[in-house]
C-alpha cells in the first residue's frame, strides 16, 4: 500500500462504513494533520467512539495495527506539506505590474488572523496564562524564523515580569539550560515555518523531565504537539509567508497575563516608564 494513497483509500471507503466509523473516517480525512499525532485512545475520545471502532476502521483500509496506520498518516502529512519558502517564492513570482498583489497580501493576512481567533485558541490562551502565572520561571525558545516571535514575546513580557529567561540567543546550549530547569519552571516554544530537529528534541526533553510546555505554532502537523500541555495554533496564510498570526497569539497571551496580574504589572510598567523619562531615554 502506497503511503501517499491513505487519504484516497479512506475517501473511497467512507460511504461504505457504518455510521460511527464514517464519522471517524471523515474526521481523519479532514484533519489528518492534527489526527496523526494522537494516540488511539485520544482519537476515539475525540470522536466519541470506542477504541474497537478505531481498530475496525484501521483494518478496513488494510492495516494490521493502529501504529502502522498512524505511521502512514504521518508520512502522508509530511509528504503533502508545503514549506513557507514556497509561499515566499510564489509571492515573489507575481508580476511587478500586478496592482492586486499588495491588496491580496493584506486580504490573505486578514483571513489568517480571523481564522486564528477561534474557541479552541481562546480556551488554550486561558490555560497558557494560568500556567505562566503559576510558573516559577518562564523559559522562551524560538529557532530560525521562530526566533523573531520568541524575542518579541520576551521583550514585551520582561517590561512587567521578572521571571522570563530567553533560550533563543544561545540555542546550541538549550539542552544544558533545560537540564537546569527547576520544579515549577515552564517553557514557551514558538514553532513557525520549518521546525528544526533541535526544537523538537528540546521540547521532548523538557516533557520527559516533567516540565510544562506552552507551544505556539502555525504548523499542521506540528511534531512537538504531543509533548505540550497547551497548544495554540495560528492559522497560516494559504499563499503568503507571515508570522503575524503567531505574533497575534503572543500578544493575546501577554495582554491577558498583564490583565490578570494588573496590580504588579502596572506598577512595574510605571516604574520603568519613570526611570526612562528621568534618564531622558524616552519622552
Amino acid at each position: 500500500m502506497a503511503n501517499i494513497s491513505i487519504i484516497d483509500k479512506l475517501v473511497e471507503k467512507s460511504a461504505q462504513l457504518p455510521k460511527k466509523q464514517q464519522i471517524l473516517c471523515n474526521d481523519i480525512i479532514e484533519n489528518y494533520r492534527e489526527v496523526h499525532v494522537l494516540t488511539i485512545a485520544e482519537l476515539a475520545r475525540r470522536n466519541q467512539v470506542g477504541t474497537t471502532t478505531v481498530i475496525r476502521l484501521v483494518q478496513s483500509v488494510g492495516y494490521n495495527s493502529f501504529q502502522d496506520f498512524k505511521k502512514s498518516l504521518q508520512e502522508y502529512a509530511l509528504a503533502s506539506s508545503v514549506d513557507k519558502w514556497s509561499y515566499l517564492k510564489n509571492a515573489f513570482s507575481e508580476g511587478v505590474a500586478d496592482d492586486h498583489a499588495l491588496p491580496n497580501s493584506f486580504q490573505e493576512l486578514s483571513k489568517a488572523l480571523n481564522g486564528t481567533v477561534n474557541e479552541e485558541n481562546i480556551l488554550n490562551i486561558t490555560k497558557a496564562v494560568s500556567m505562566l502565572i503559576e510558573a516559577k520561571k518562564i523559559h522562551v525558545l524560538g529557532v530560525r524564523v521562530s526566533k523573531v516571535a520568541a524575542l518579541y514575546f520576551d521583550l514585551v513580557l520582561t517590561s512587567f515580569s521578572t521571571k522570563v529567561h530567553q533560550l533563543s540567543y544561545d540555542n546550541e546550549f538549550v539542552f544544558d539550560r533545560i537540564l537546569q530547569f527547576e520544579k515549577g519552571d515552564i517553557m514557551v516554544v514558538f514553532a513557525s515555518s520549518i521546525m528544526t530537529k533541535r526544537t523538537i528534541e528540546a521540547v521532548k526533553l523538557c516533557h520527559e523531565l516533567g516540565h510544562r510546555i506552552v507551544l505556539i505554532t502555525d504548523l499542521s502537523p506540528c511534531p512537538a504537539s504531543s509533548y505540550a500541555d497547551a497548544v495554540l495554533k495560528a492559522v497560516p496564510s494559504k499563499n503568503r509567508f507571515s508570522i503575524i498570526p503567531i505574533l497575534a497569539i503572543a500578544e493575546a497571551i501577554i495582554i491577558e497575563l498583564g490583565r490578570q496580574t494588573s496590580e504588579e504589572s502596572i506598577h512595574n510598567l510605571e516604574k520603568i516608564g519613570s526611570v526612562l523619562r528621568d534618564k531622558n531615554i524616552s519622552i
